[in-house]
């Protein structure tokens, strides 16, 4: 598979298929075509960027790939990682003052457990009539808590969609070169 084909792949399954299975062919794009700061910014929606609770950077890997590349002195290394770090962490969603930081696999599974959550807040009909009232109320409000912390994801979640497409775009195509 040329790198036109692949890149072409990748945009048409922009539309159904889980970014996270996305992601390493977006990290081989960008090495592909040099790009250390976007084969940074997937890498850190592909994994935790936090090792442990102590809020340790897991920059190691990343780092590695950039030596392979060709970005081996220090300094450039740690000045790509940071400028790469920033928008990353300014594509992120910000709720009251938590940053979401899901990878792009743990957004996935996270809507997809809301989604569950939000089907099983449906009331059972055989209640008597007074605790039917009273736990619909409490069902109905607990399913717009839901929907509402569903739609923050699906939002970050969206943003990483339009963020994936658009440096698809930005890639050179051999095509441009023949005209």
């Amino acid at each position: 598979m040329t790198i036109v084909e692949k890149i072409d792949d990748t945009i048409i399954a922009l539309e159904n298929k889980k970014l996270s299975d996305l992601l390493p062919i977006l990290c081989s794009l960008a090495l592909d075509f040099s790009d250390a700061e976007g084969f940074c910014f997937f890498s850190f929606w592909g994994k935790p960027v936090f090792k442990d609770s102590n809020q340790k950077m897991n920059f190691d890997d990343i780092e590695r790939s950039l030596i392979e590349i060709g970005i081996a002195k220090g300094e450039d290394r740690r000045k790509m990682l940071q400028i790469s770090f920033e928008k990353y962490m300014s594509s992120r969603t910000i709720n009251k003052d938590q940053v979401c930081m899901y990878t792009a696999k743990e957004l996935e599974d996270v809507c997809d457990r809301y989604e569950d959550m939000i089907n099983n807040c449906d009331t059972p009909q055989n209640l008597h009539p007074v605790d039917l009232y009273f736990r619909s109320q409490e069902n109905e409000t607990l399913k717009s808590q839901l929907i509402i912390q569903l739609a923050d994801i699906e939002r970050q979640y969206a943003l990483l969609r339009s963020q994936m497409a658009e440096k698809l775009n930005c890639y050179p195509s051999p095509y441009i070169s023949l005209i």
